[in-house]
């Protein structure tokens, strides 16, 4: 930065009289103007001449900033450590921080860095400590990481209502189950389903199974098959024999 501005070559203002001035004048200006805003004099008002016009030209404390260059910076820094940046306040983070993306990159962090580190951590542990453990006679022994206190990994109050909400009115759960999710404690006759159709209660135990397809033709009792032959044949025979036209009964051999 300071080699940036001592070769900058540019002037910090610009002063345009109306009338032409010599050097002379020029060089007087220059040092009157120096003396009056530099030091502890900086920043003091300035009172011109009429026809004279100032227009500065350096560069600002906002210019010298390079808010990209830093975006750019902080960035890099977080994607090593698998860090959201919207975690740690940093600038690239916090222009697009939102408390639904907060959230969001709680999460992430646990899921991209943190259960790596959980693994690699681990295994190990159940590598070489878990076999010194192991033997007859004596009970299996497992690790695990305790993550039941970490909020971030919890599910959402609203979001388990309702989950369990829409699990009870379709009839998926219990009402004791319904407030086992929701943490409270079972009721007595609580072990029912809301049934969709008419969101009644109705006990686990009776609802009715379904019934199962008839069988076809084929795999029918031979007693049924027998019978329906019977009464075919029966009214083949009452045909030949019925009636003819005119009156006249028609017998066949």
């Amino acid at each position: 930065m300071d080699t940036l501005l001592r070769n900058y070559a540019v002037p910090g203002a610009v002063i345009e009289t109306a009338d032409a001035v010599d050097k002379t004048v020029t060089d007087v200006l220059k040092r009157q103007w120096r003396n009056a805003f530099t030091g502890a004099r900086r920043g003091d008002p300035a009172f011109v001449q009429k026809g004279m016009k100032v227009t500065p030209l350096g560069m600002t404390l906002h210019d010298l900033e390079f808010p990209d260059l830093r975006a750019y910076s902080e960035s890099r820094i977080c994607a090593v450590f698998q860090v959201p940046p919207i975690l740690v306040g940093a600038k690239v983070g916090l222009d697009r921080s939102t408390f639904t993306n907060y959230g969001e990159a709680r999460k992430q962090l646990w899921e991209e860095a943190i259960f790596s580190l959980q693994r690699r951590f681990g295994d190990p542990i159940r590598a070489r400590l878990l076999p010194e453990f192991a033997g007859v006679g004596r009970q299996r022994v497992t690790t695990r990481w305790d993550n039941s206190e970490v909020l971030a990994l919890r599910e959402a109050e609203s979001a388990k209502w309702e989950r369990a909400t829409n699990a009870l009115a379709r009839g998926g759960i219990t009402i004791n189950d319904f407030r086992r999710v929701v943490g409270l404690d079972p009721v007595s006759g609580g072990d029912v389903f809301l049934m969709p159709a008419g969101v009644v209660p109705q006990p686990a135990e009776q609802i009715a199974a379904p019934v199962p397809d008839q069988a076809p033709a084929q795999n029918q009792a031979p007693q049924l098959q027998a019978a329906a032959y019977a009464e075919s044949l029966i009214a083949e025979l009452a045909r030949k024999q019925a009636p003819a036209l005119n009156g006249h009964v028609v017998r066949t051999n």
